[in-house]
C-alpha cells in the first residue's frame, strides 16, 4: 500500500503516561529521495525540518505551520531558532538567511565575502546559543593555499576564531574539518576539529568571542572519527562519541572521565550524535548497518540507564537526536514500501512508550541489550591552536533568494 494512502490511527494514553503523546512520520512522495539534514526546535515545543531547497514548520502537536522551497538554490543545511522563535540557516554557498517564524518570510539575508580564497560551509556544524547568537564553522584556503578554518558568529558577523591547523606538522594543506559543535551557559561554545593528517581531534571551548581553553585528543587505538556528536551538560562535562561503537566524557577540568567500548550492537556506522537534558543525564543515538537504530541513556555519572532499539522500515539514514524541556525528539530517514521517508518522533526520556506502531507496525521501539565496557584509551593535552587573523575578513550584506509558499505532498501518520 502506498506510503500517502495510510489511514491515521491513534491511541489514548493512560494518565500516569508522561506527556509525549505521537510519533509522526511525514514522506514528501514527490520527491521522495530528498533527507533532511537536520531539524531544530523551539521552547514551545515547535520544530522545523529542513533539507535541501525545502524548510517545515510544525506545532507542538506535530501538524505543518508553513512550508517554504527556496527558488535559488541555497541549500537549508544548519540552523537554528532564537527566543523570538525565528530561524536562522547557513546554506552551502556563502549565504545565511534569517525566517520569521511565525510566518517563514524572509527577515534578513547575510552574504560572506573574503579577501582571499572562498570560504563555505564545513561539515554541516552550526548551532544556536541561548544568546541568540548562532555559531557555524566555515572553511577555505588563505593567500598561500593553506586552509583556513574559521568559527562565524552571525548575530554580529564576527569571526570569532580563525585556525590554520596545518602549521602544526608544516604542511600546506591538510583534511578534515569541524565535526561537531555544542553550547552551554549563555554563550559557551565547544567545538571539535579533526585533522586527517596526525589522526588527532581538537576540541576548543569559547565564551562570546574569547577563548577558554584548547584540547588534543589522542587515542592509543585506531583514532578514526572519535570527536562526533558532542554535547555539554549543565555541569560542564563534554560527551562525545566514535565510529566504532565507543563513548567518552571529559569532566569540567578537561580531564578524562570515563570511556565505554559498547557491545552487543552488531556493525556500528558513523552517524552518532548525543545530547543531554536539564540533570545532565547524556543520550547516545546511533545506528547499526543492518537499519536498526540505538538510543542509550547514561546518568551524569556515566552509569548507563536504559537502552532501545529502533527499527522504521530498514535501511535508516541520517539519524539524529535533541532534548527540549526534557522531551526527546528523534529525527531520521529509512526506507518504508520502497520510499524514502523522513519522520521525526517525540517521546518521553524515561524510557517508556516502546512498542510496535502504525500501519504494518512500521515503528517498532523495544527495549535492548548493550554492554559497556571500561576502557583507557584517551589521552588528553594540552594544546595552543595557531590564530590566524590576518588572512580572513568578513562582511555582511544582501543575498538574494526566492521564498516561495509550498504544498509538499506529505503523508502524515500520528499514533
Amino acid at each position: 500500500m502506498p506510503l500517502g494512502s495510510f489511514r491515521l490511527n491513534s491511541i489514548s494514553l493512560p494518565p500516569s503516561t508522561p506527556a509525549v503523546e505521537y510519533h509522526i512520520l511525514y514522506t514528501d512522495t514527490t520527491d521522495p529521495s530528498d533527507a533532511w539534514y537536520n531539524f531544530s526546535v523551539d521552547s514551545s515545543g515547535n520544530y522545523l525540518a529542513y533539507y535541501f531547497d525545502k524548510i517545515l514548520k510544525f506545532t507542538s502537536s506535530g501538524t505543518v505551520s508553513w512550508q517554504k522551497s527556496i527558488s535559488s538554490g541555497v541549500f537549508a543545511r544548519v540552523g537554528g531558532i532564537d527566543s523570538s522563535g525565528n530561524f536562522l540557516f547557513v546554506g552551502d554557498g556563502p549565504t545565511s538567511i534569517e525566517l520569521n517564524g511565525s510566518t517563514g518570510s524572509v527577515s534578513s539575508t547575510y552574504s560572506r565575502t573574503t579577501t582571499s580564497g572562498d570560504h563555505y560551509l564545513d561539515n554541516n556544524a552550526g548551532i544556536m546559543s541561548s544568546s541568540n547568537n548562532f555559531y557555524t564553522g566555515i572553511s577555505g584556503n588563505d593567500s598561500n593555499y593553506r586552509t583556513i578554518h574559521s568559527i562565524l558568529r552571525i548575530s554580529d558577523s564576527n569571526v570569532i576564531a580563525r585556525f590554520r591547523w596545518a602549521v602544526e606538522y608544516g604542511s600546506y594543506t591538510q583534511s578534515g574539518g569541524f565535526r561537531s559543535m555544542a553550547t552551554a551557559g549563555s554563550d559557551d561554545l565547544y567545538f571539535t576539529k579533526y585533522e586527517g593528517y596526525n589522526g588527532r581531534y581538537y576540541i576548543v571551548k569559547y565564551t562570546g568571542t574569547s577563548h577558554q581553553w584548547s584540547k588534543r585528543l589522542s587515542w592509543s587505538s585506531s583514532p578514526t572519527d572519535r570527536a562526533h556528536g558532542i554535547s555539554v551538560g549543565a555541569n560542564g562535562y563534554v560527551y562525545g562519541a566514535g565510529q566504532t561503537g565507543y563513548i567518552w566524557c571529559l569532566n569540567s577540568s578537561q580531564a578524562r572521565e570515563w570511556e565505554y567500548s559498547i557491545t552487543g550492537i552488531t556493525t556500528f556506522d558513523q552517524q552518532w550524535s548525543s545530547t543531554v537534558d536539564s540533570s545532565s543525564n547524556v543520550y547516545y543515538f546511533g545506528k547499526d548497518g543492518s537499519g536498526y537504530g540505538y538510543i542509550l541513556k547514561l546518568n551524569s555519572s556515566g552509569t548507563q540507564q536504559w537502552a532501545r532499539r529502533i527499527y522504521i522500515g530498514g535501511n535508516l539514514g541520517e539519524f539524529r537526536v535533541k532534548i527540549v524541556n526534557d522531551i526527546m525528539y528523534l529525527s531520521g530517514r529509512s526506507s518504508i514500501n520502497g520510499s524514502n521517508s523522513n519522520w521525526i518522533m517525540k517521546l518521553p526520556t524515561d524510557g517508556t512508550l516502546t512498542g510496535n506502531y502504525g500501519p504494518s507496525n512500521v515503528f517498532q521501539y523495544s527495549s535492548t541489550t548493550i554492554t559497556m565496557t571500561s576502557i583507557n584509551h584517551m589521552t588528553v593535552e594540552a594544546f595552543t591552536p595557531i590564530l590566524n587573523d590576518s588572512q580572513i575578513t568578513l562582511s555582511t550584506g544582501s543575498a538574494s533568494s526566492t521564498f516561495t509558499n509550498s504544498s509538499f505532498n506529505f503523508a502524515k501518520v500520528t499514533i
